[in-house]
């Protein structure tokens, strides 16, 4: 058992760490956002692109038990495009509005709209782009083509694809070729033949526009490259598939549309990340073996010793382990793996940068506590469980622990700027919700990562309405997903408080 005992009083701990924390840093701000780069085409603000947009819109789910929770969701964040569930596994089908991107995109340049503002919006919370946690990947501006040839999917995208430029002189483009279970990455195969059929289709029409297609994209399928400035989306999304016949959905997502969509809308192909065991065995090396520029993390040297691990076989059985003997061996809790997940879908805002300050509440056994000090940030941990000895070297500075119930750690407003609150226990998301408003009112804390653990049984849409009515006026940015190493019921919900913090 690790007993309070061993530290400071709470109160006077954490502000001995705060006044280190303001006295040997300089607060940086983590980006939440990019506002592009407007050329003089004004690619973003060209009201005309929008005279081709097709409405139909499709959003694939991460899995088909979480149809009535995307459903709901959906219809609360993203309203009056009358989703409804389609006959395909993992797909909800409806109608966006070009007349809501092209508003948002007006209003986002600061040019007043011609035709006023009316109440055709298909957003009520104006200030955020829209967002939905259980959608994998979006494809707006969509075509259906049914029960054609390989050889007619191929030119309806090409004629698709070069429609789409005739207004909106995009820099860039890349194509994901997808099924209704995820991205179709294998090399061999007519599926995946179809799309260098595409750029062989567009050259022949279109020969600058073949010169913009994004092969890097392509041909490097295990490291995630994000979009670039004013590159357009292509999908593909097959619903099925026989011997001389397909039925698909063609999706081209503008620069402007991806903009407004960023949040739903995945540079990951079908919103899956490809190997992600290769992710972990990379930041485990990283930590346990380094190089000669950084020096070991005092708690990795800690886990080394308590495991007693031979420091000269660490890299190859990293290499050589499967994902669950990796958790088991080097790190406190799977739940290391989200905060993990989160650097690599969301980079632009999840970036712990060293010496800030964290509050991991809910923190036992360790795996967020963990993965915060590994970033070289101060991290006060709370939970009634001790956080597990093994992995954590308790001389560190940088770690205060704080044996009590998350909840009723109640500081003073103001005393504690923290950079980072991070949430992720076991009790119904209203309760998190609920905790996490008080943080944002009360400024307590920049950015924030939490946990939200539904059951099949819970109603949604009420902590929907938690979060459009008392967590999104607190922010100036807000977003959340479904993560492949979370539970199947549960939301990351993140973003950054509006309130200023000094």
């Amino acid at each position: 058992m690790i007993s309070i005992n061993r530290f400071i009083s709470p109160p006077k701990a954490i502000r001995l760490l705060c006044s280190r924390y303001y006295c040997n840093t300089t607060t940086t701000t983590t980006a939440t956002a990019t506002k592009p780069n407007i050329s003089s085409d004004n690619i973003f603000t060209n009201e005309k692109q929008y005279d081709g947009y097709r409405t139909l819109t499709i959003v694939k789910g991460k899995e088909s038990n979480h149809e009535s929770f995307l459903l709901q969701q959906l219809r609360d964040n993203v309203p009056n495009c009358g989703w409804n569930k389609s006959k395909s596994p993992f797909i909800i089908v409806g109608n966006l509005s070009p007349w809501t991107i092209k508003q948002f995109q007006l209003k986002k340049h600061g040019i007043t709209n011609k035709d006023g503002d009316d109440n055709n919006s298909n957003n009520s919370n104006q200030d955020h782009k829209p967002f939905c946690g259980f959608a994998q990947q979006i494809l707006p501006n969509s075509i259906l083509v049914e029960n054609k040839s390989l050889k007619q999917i191929v030119e309806y995208a090409s004629e698709h694809i070069i429609a789409s430029v005739k207004n909106c002189n995009y820099k860039k483009w890349r194509i994901h070729i997808l099924s209704p279970q995820g991205y179709i990455r294998t090399r061999q195969g007519k599926l995946y033949s179809i799309e260098q059929d595409i750029v062989d289709k567009v050259s022949k029409t279109h020969p600058s526009l073949s010169k913009l297609f994004n092969h890097q994209a392509t041909k490097n399928q295990k490291e995630i490259i994000p979009f670039e400035d004013q590159e357009t989306l292509v999908q593909i999304l097959f619903t099925s598939n026989h011997s001389k016949k397909a039925s698909a959905y063609i999706s081209v997502s503008t620069p402007p549309i991806i903009d407004y969509l960023s949040n739903i809308q995945n540079h990951i192909p079908a919103g899956q990340i490809i190997e992600f065991t290769s992710h972990v065995k990379e930041n485990l090396l990283k930590l346990f073996v380094g190089d000669s520029d950084n020096k070991r993390n005092i708690h990795i040297d800690h886990i080394i010793s308590s495991k007693q691990m031979d420091p000269l076989s660490i890299t190859q059985e990293i290499e050589d382990s499967v994902q669950d003997h990796l958790i088991e061996k080097f790190i406190p809790s799977r739940s290391y793996l989200k905060l993990l997940e989160m650097e690599i879908r969301y980079p632009q805002f999840f970036k712990m940068l060293p010496n800030q300050l964290v509050a991991d509440l809910g923190s036992s056994p360790g795996g967020w506590t963990l993965y915060s000090l590994s970033k070289g940030c101060k991290v006060v941990s709370i939970d009634k469980s001790p956080l597990d000895a093994k992995y954590f070297d308790f001389s560190d500075k940088k770690l205060h622990f704080l044996e009590q119930d998350a909840f009723e750690f109640n500081e003073p407003p103001h005393t504690i700027p923290f950079d980072w609150l991070i949430i992720d226990m076991k009790v119904p998301p209203k309760k998190t919700l609920e905790l996490l408003e008080i943080w944002l009112k009360e400024k307590r804390c920049k950015h924030f990562v939490v946990n939200l653990k539904y059951l099949k049984s819970d109603f949604i849409q009420e902590t929907n309405r938690f979060i459009q009515a008392n967590i999104m006026p607190n922010c100036t940015f807000i977003n959340a997903h479904c993560l492949d190493t979370s539970g199947d019921y549960e939301l990351t919900l993140f973003g950054t408080n509006k309130h200023e913090i000094k």
